[in-house]
């Protein structure tokens, strides 16, 4: 028994660890999906009352501070997964890639920076550029999605950077 709360960003909602609580003693397990800027901020409240977190990371400092459009995102998402630890030593604190144009060609440098964060795992997922999730109705129009969907040559070097990932990072 376990949910994920997501967003948008979950720490904005002022009643987010009202909720949690409820949950918690209902015997529901709480995964908190964050961009990981105000994990600092909320440490004590999440260490305290949810099961793991799983932050977004878009690639190394500068790409992801670039597609998050966010000065110094990777730096306040490293202080808050920093935080975390320093309340409760071994938190779980995992980290998902959404892979599109501008990241595609960089899991590598992805990975090590999950590991430069702390992170126990990273996990992959395509860009979802064709539904209306997201707070997006009527989905996103020809010239958006053409900023974040791989070409088919881009596809073909993401399958190379794939290959390489797993070569390079088999230890991991």
């Amino acid at each position: 028994r376990q949910i994920v709360l997501s967003g948008g960003e979950p720490l904005m909602h002022q009643d987010l660890f009202a909720l949690v609580a409820q949950l918690k003693d209902a015997g529901v397990a709480v995964t908190l999906l964050s961009s990981g800027l105000l994990l600092e901020k909320h440490a004590a409240a999440i260490t305290a009352s949810v099961s793991d977190v799983i932050v977004s990371l878009d690639g190394p400092r500068e790409l992801h501070d670039a597609i998050r459009r966010v000065p110094r995102a990777f730096d306040r998402m490293h202080a808050g997964i920093r935080a975390l630890h320093a309340l409760r030593p071994g938190f779980p604190v995992a980290g998902r890639c959404t892979v599109q144009r501008q990241n595609a060609h960089r899991l590598r440098e992805t990975a090590r920076a999950a590991k430069e964060l702390g992170l126990e795992s990273l996990s992959f997922l395509a860009a979802d550029v064709s539904s209306e999730a997201f707070n997006r109705p009527g989905g996103w129009d020809e010239e958006r999605t053409s900023e974040v969907a791989l070409t088919p040559e881009e596809a073909d070097a993401l399958a190379a950077e794939i290959d390489a990932l797993e070569r390079d990072c088999a230890a991991d």
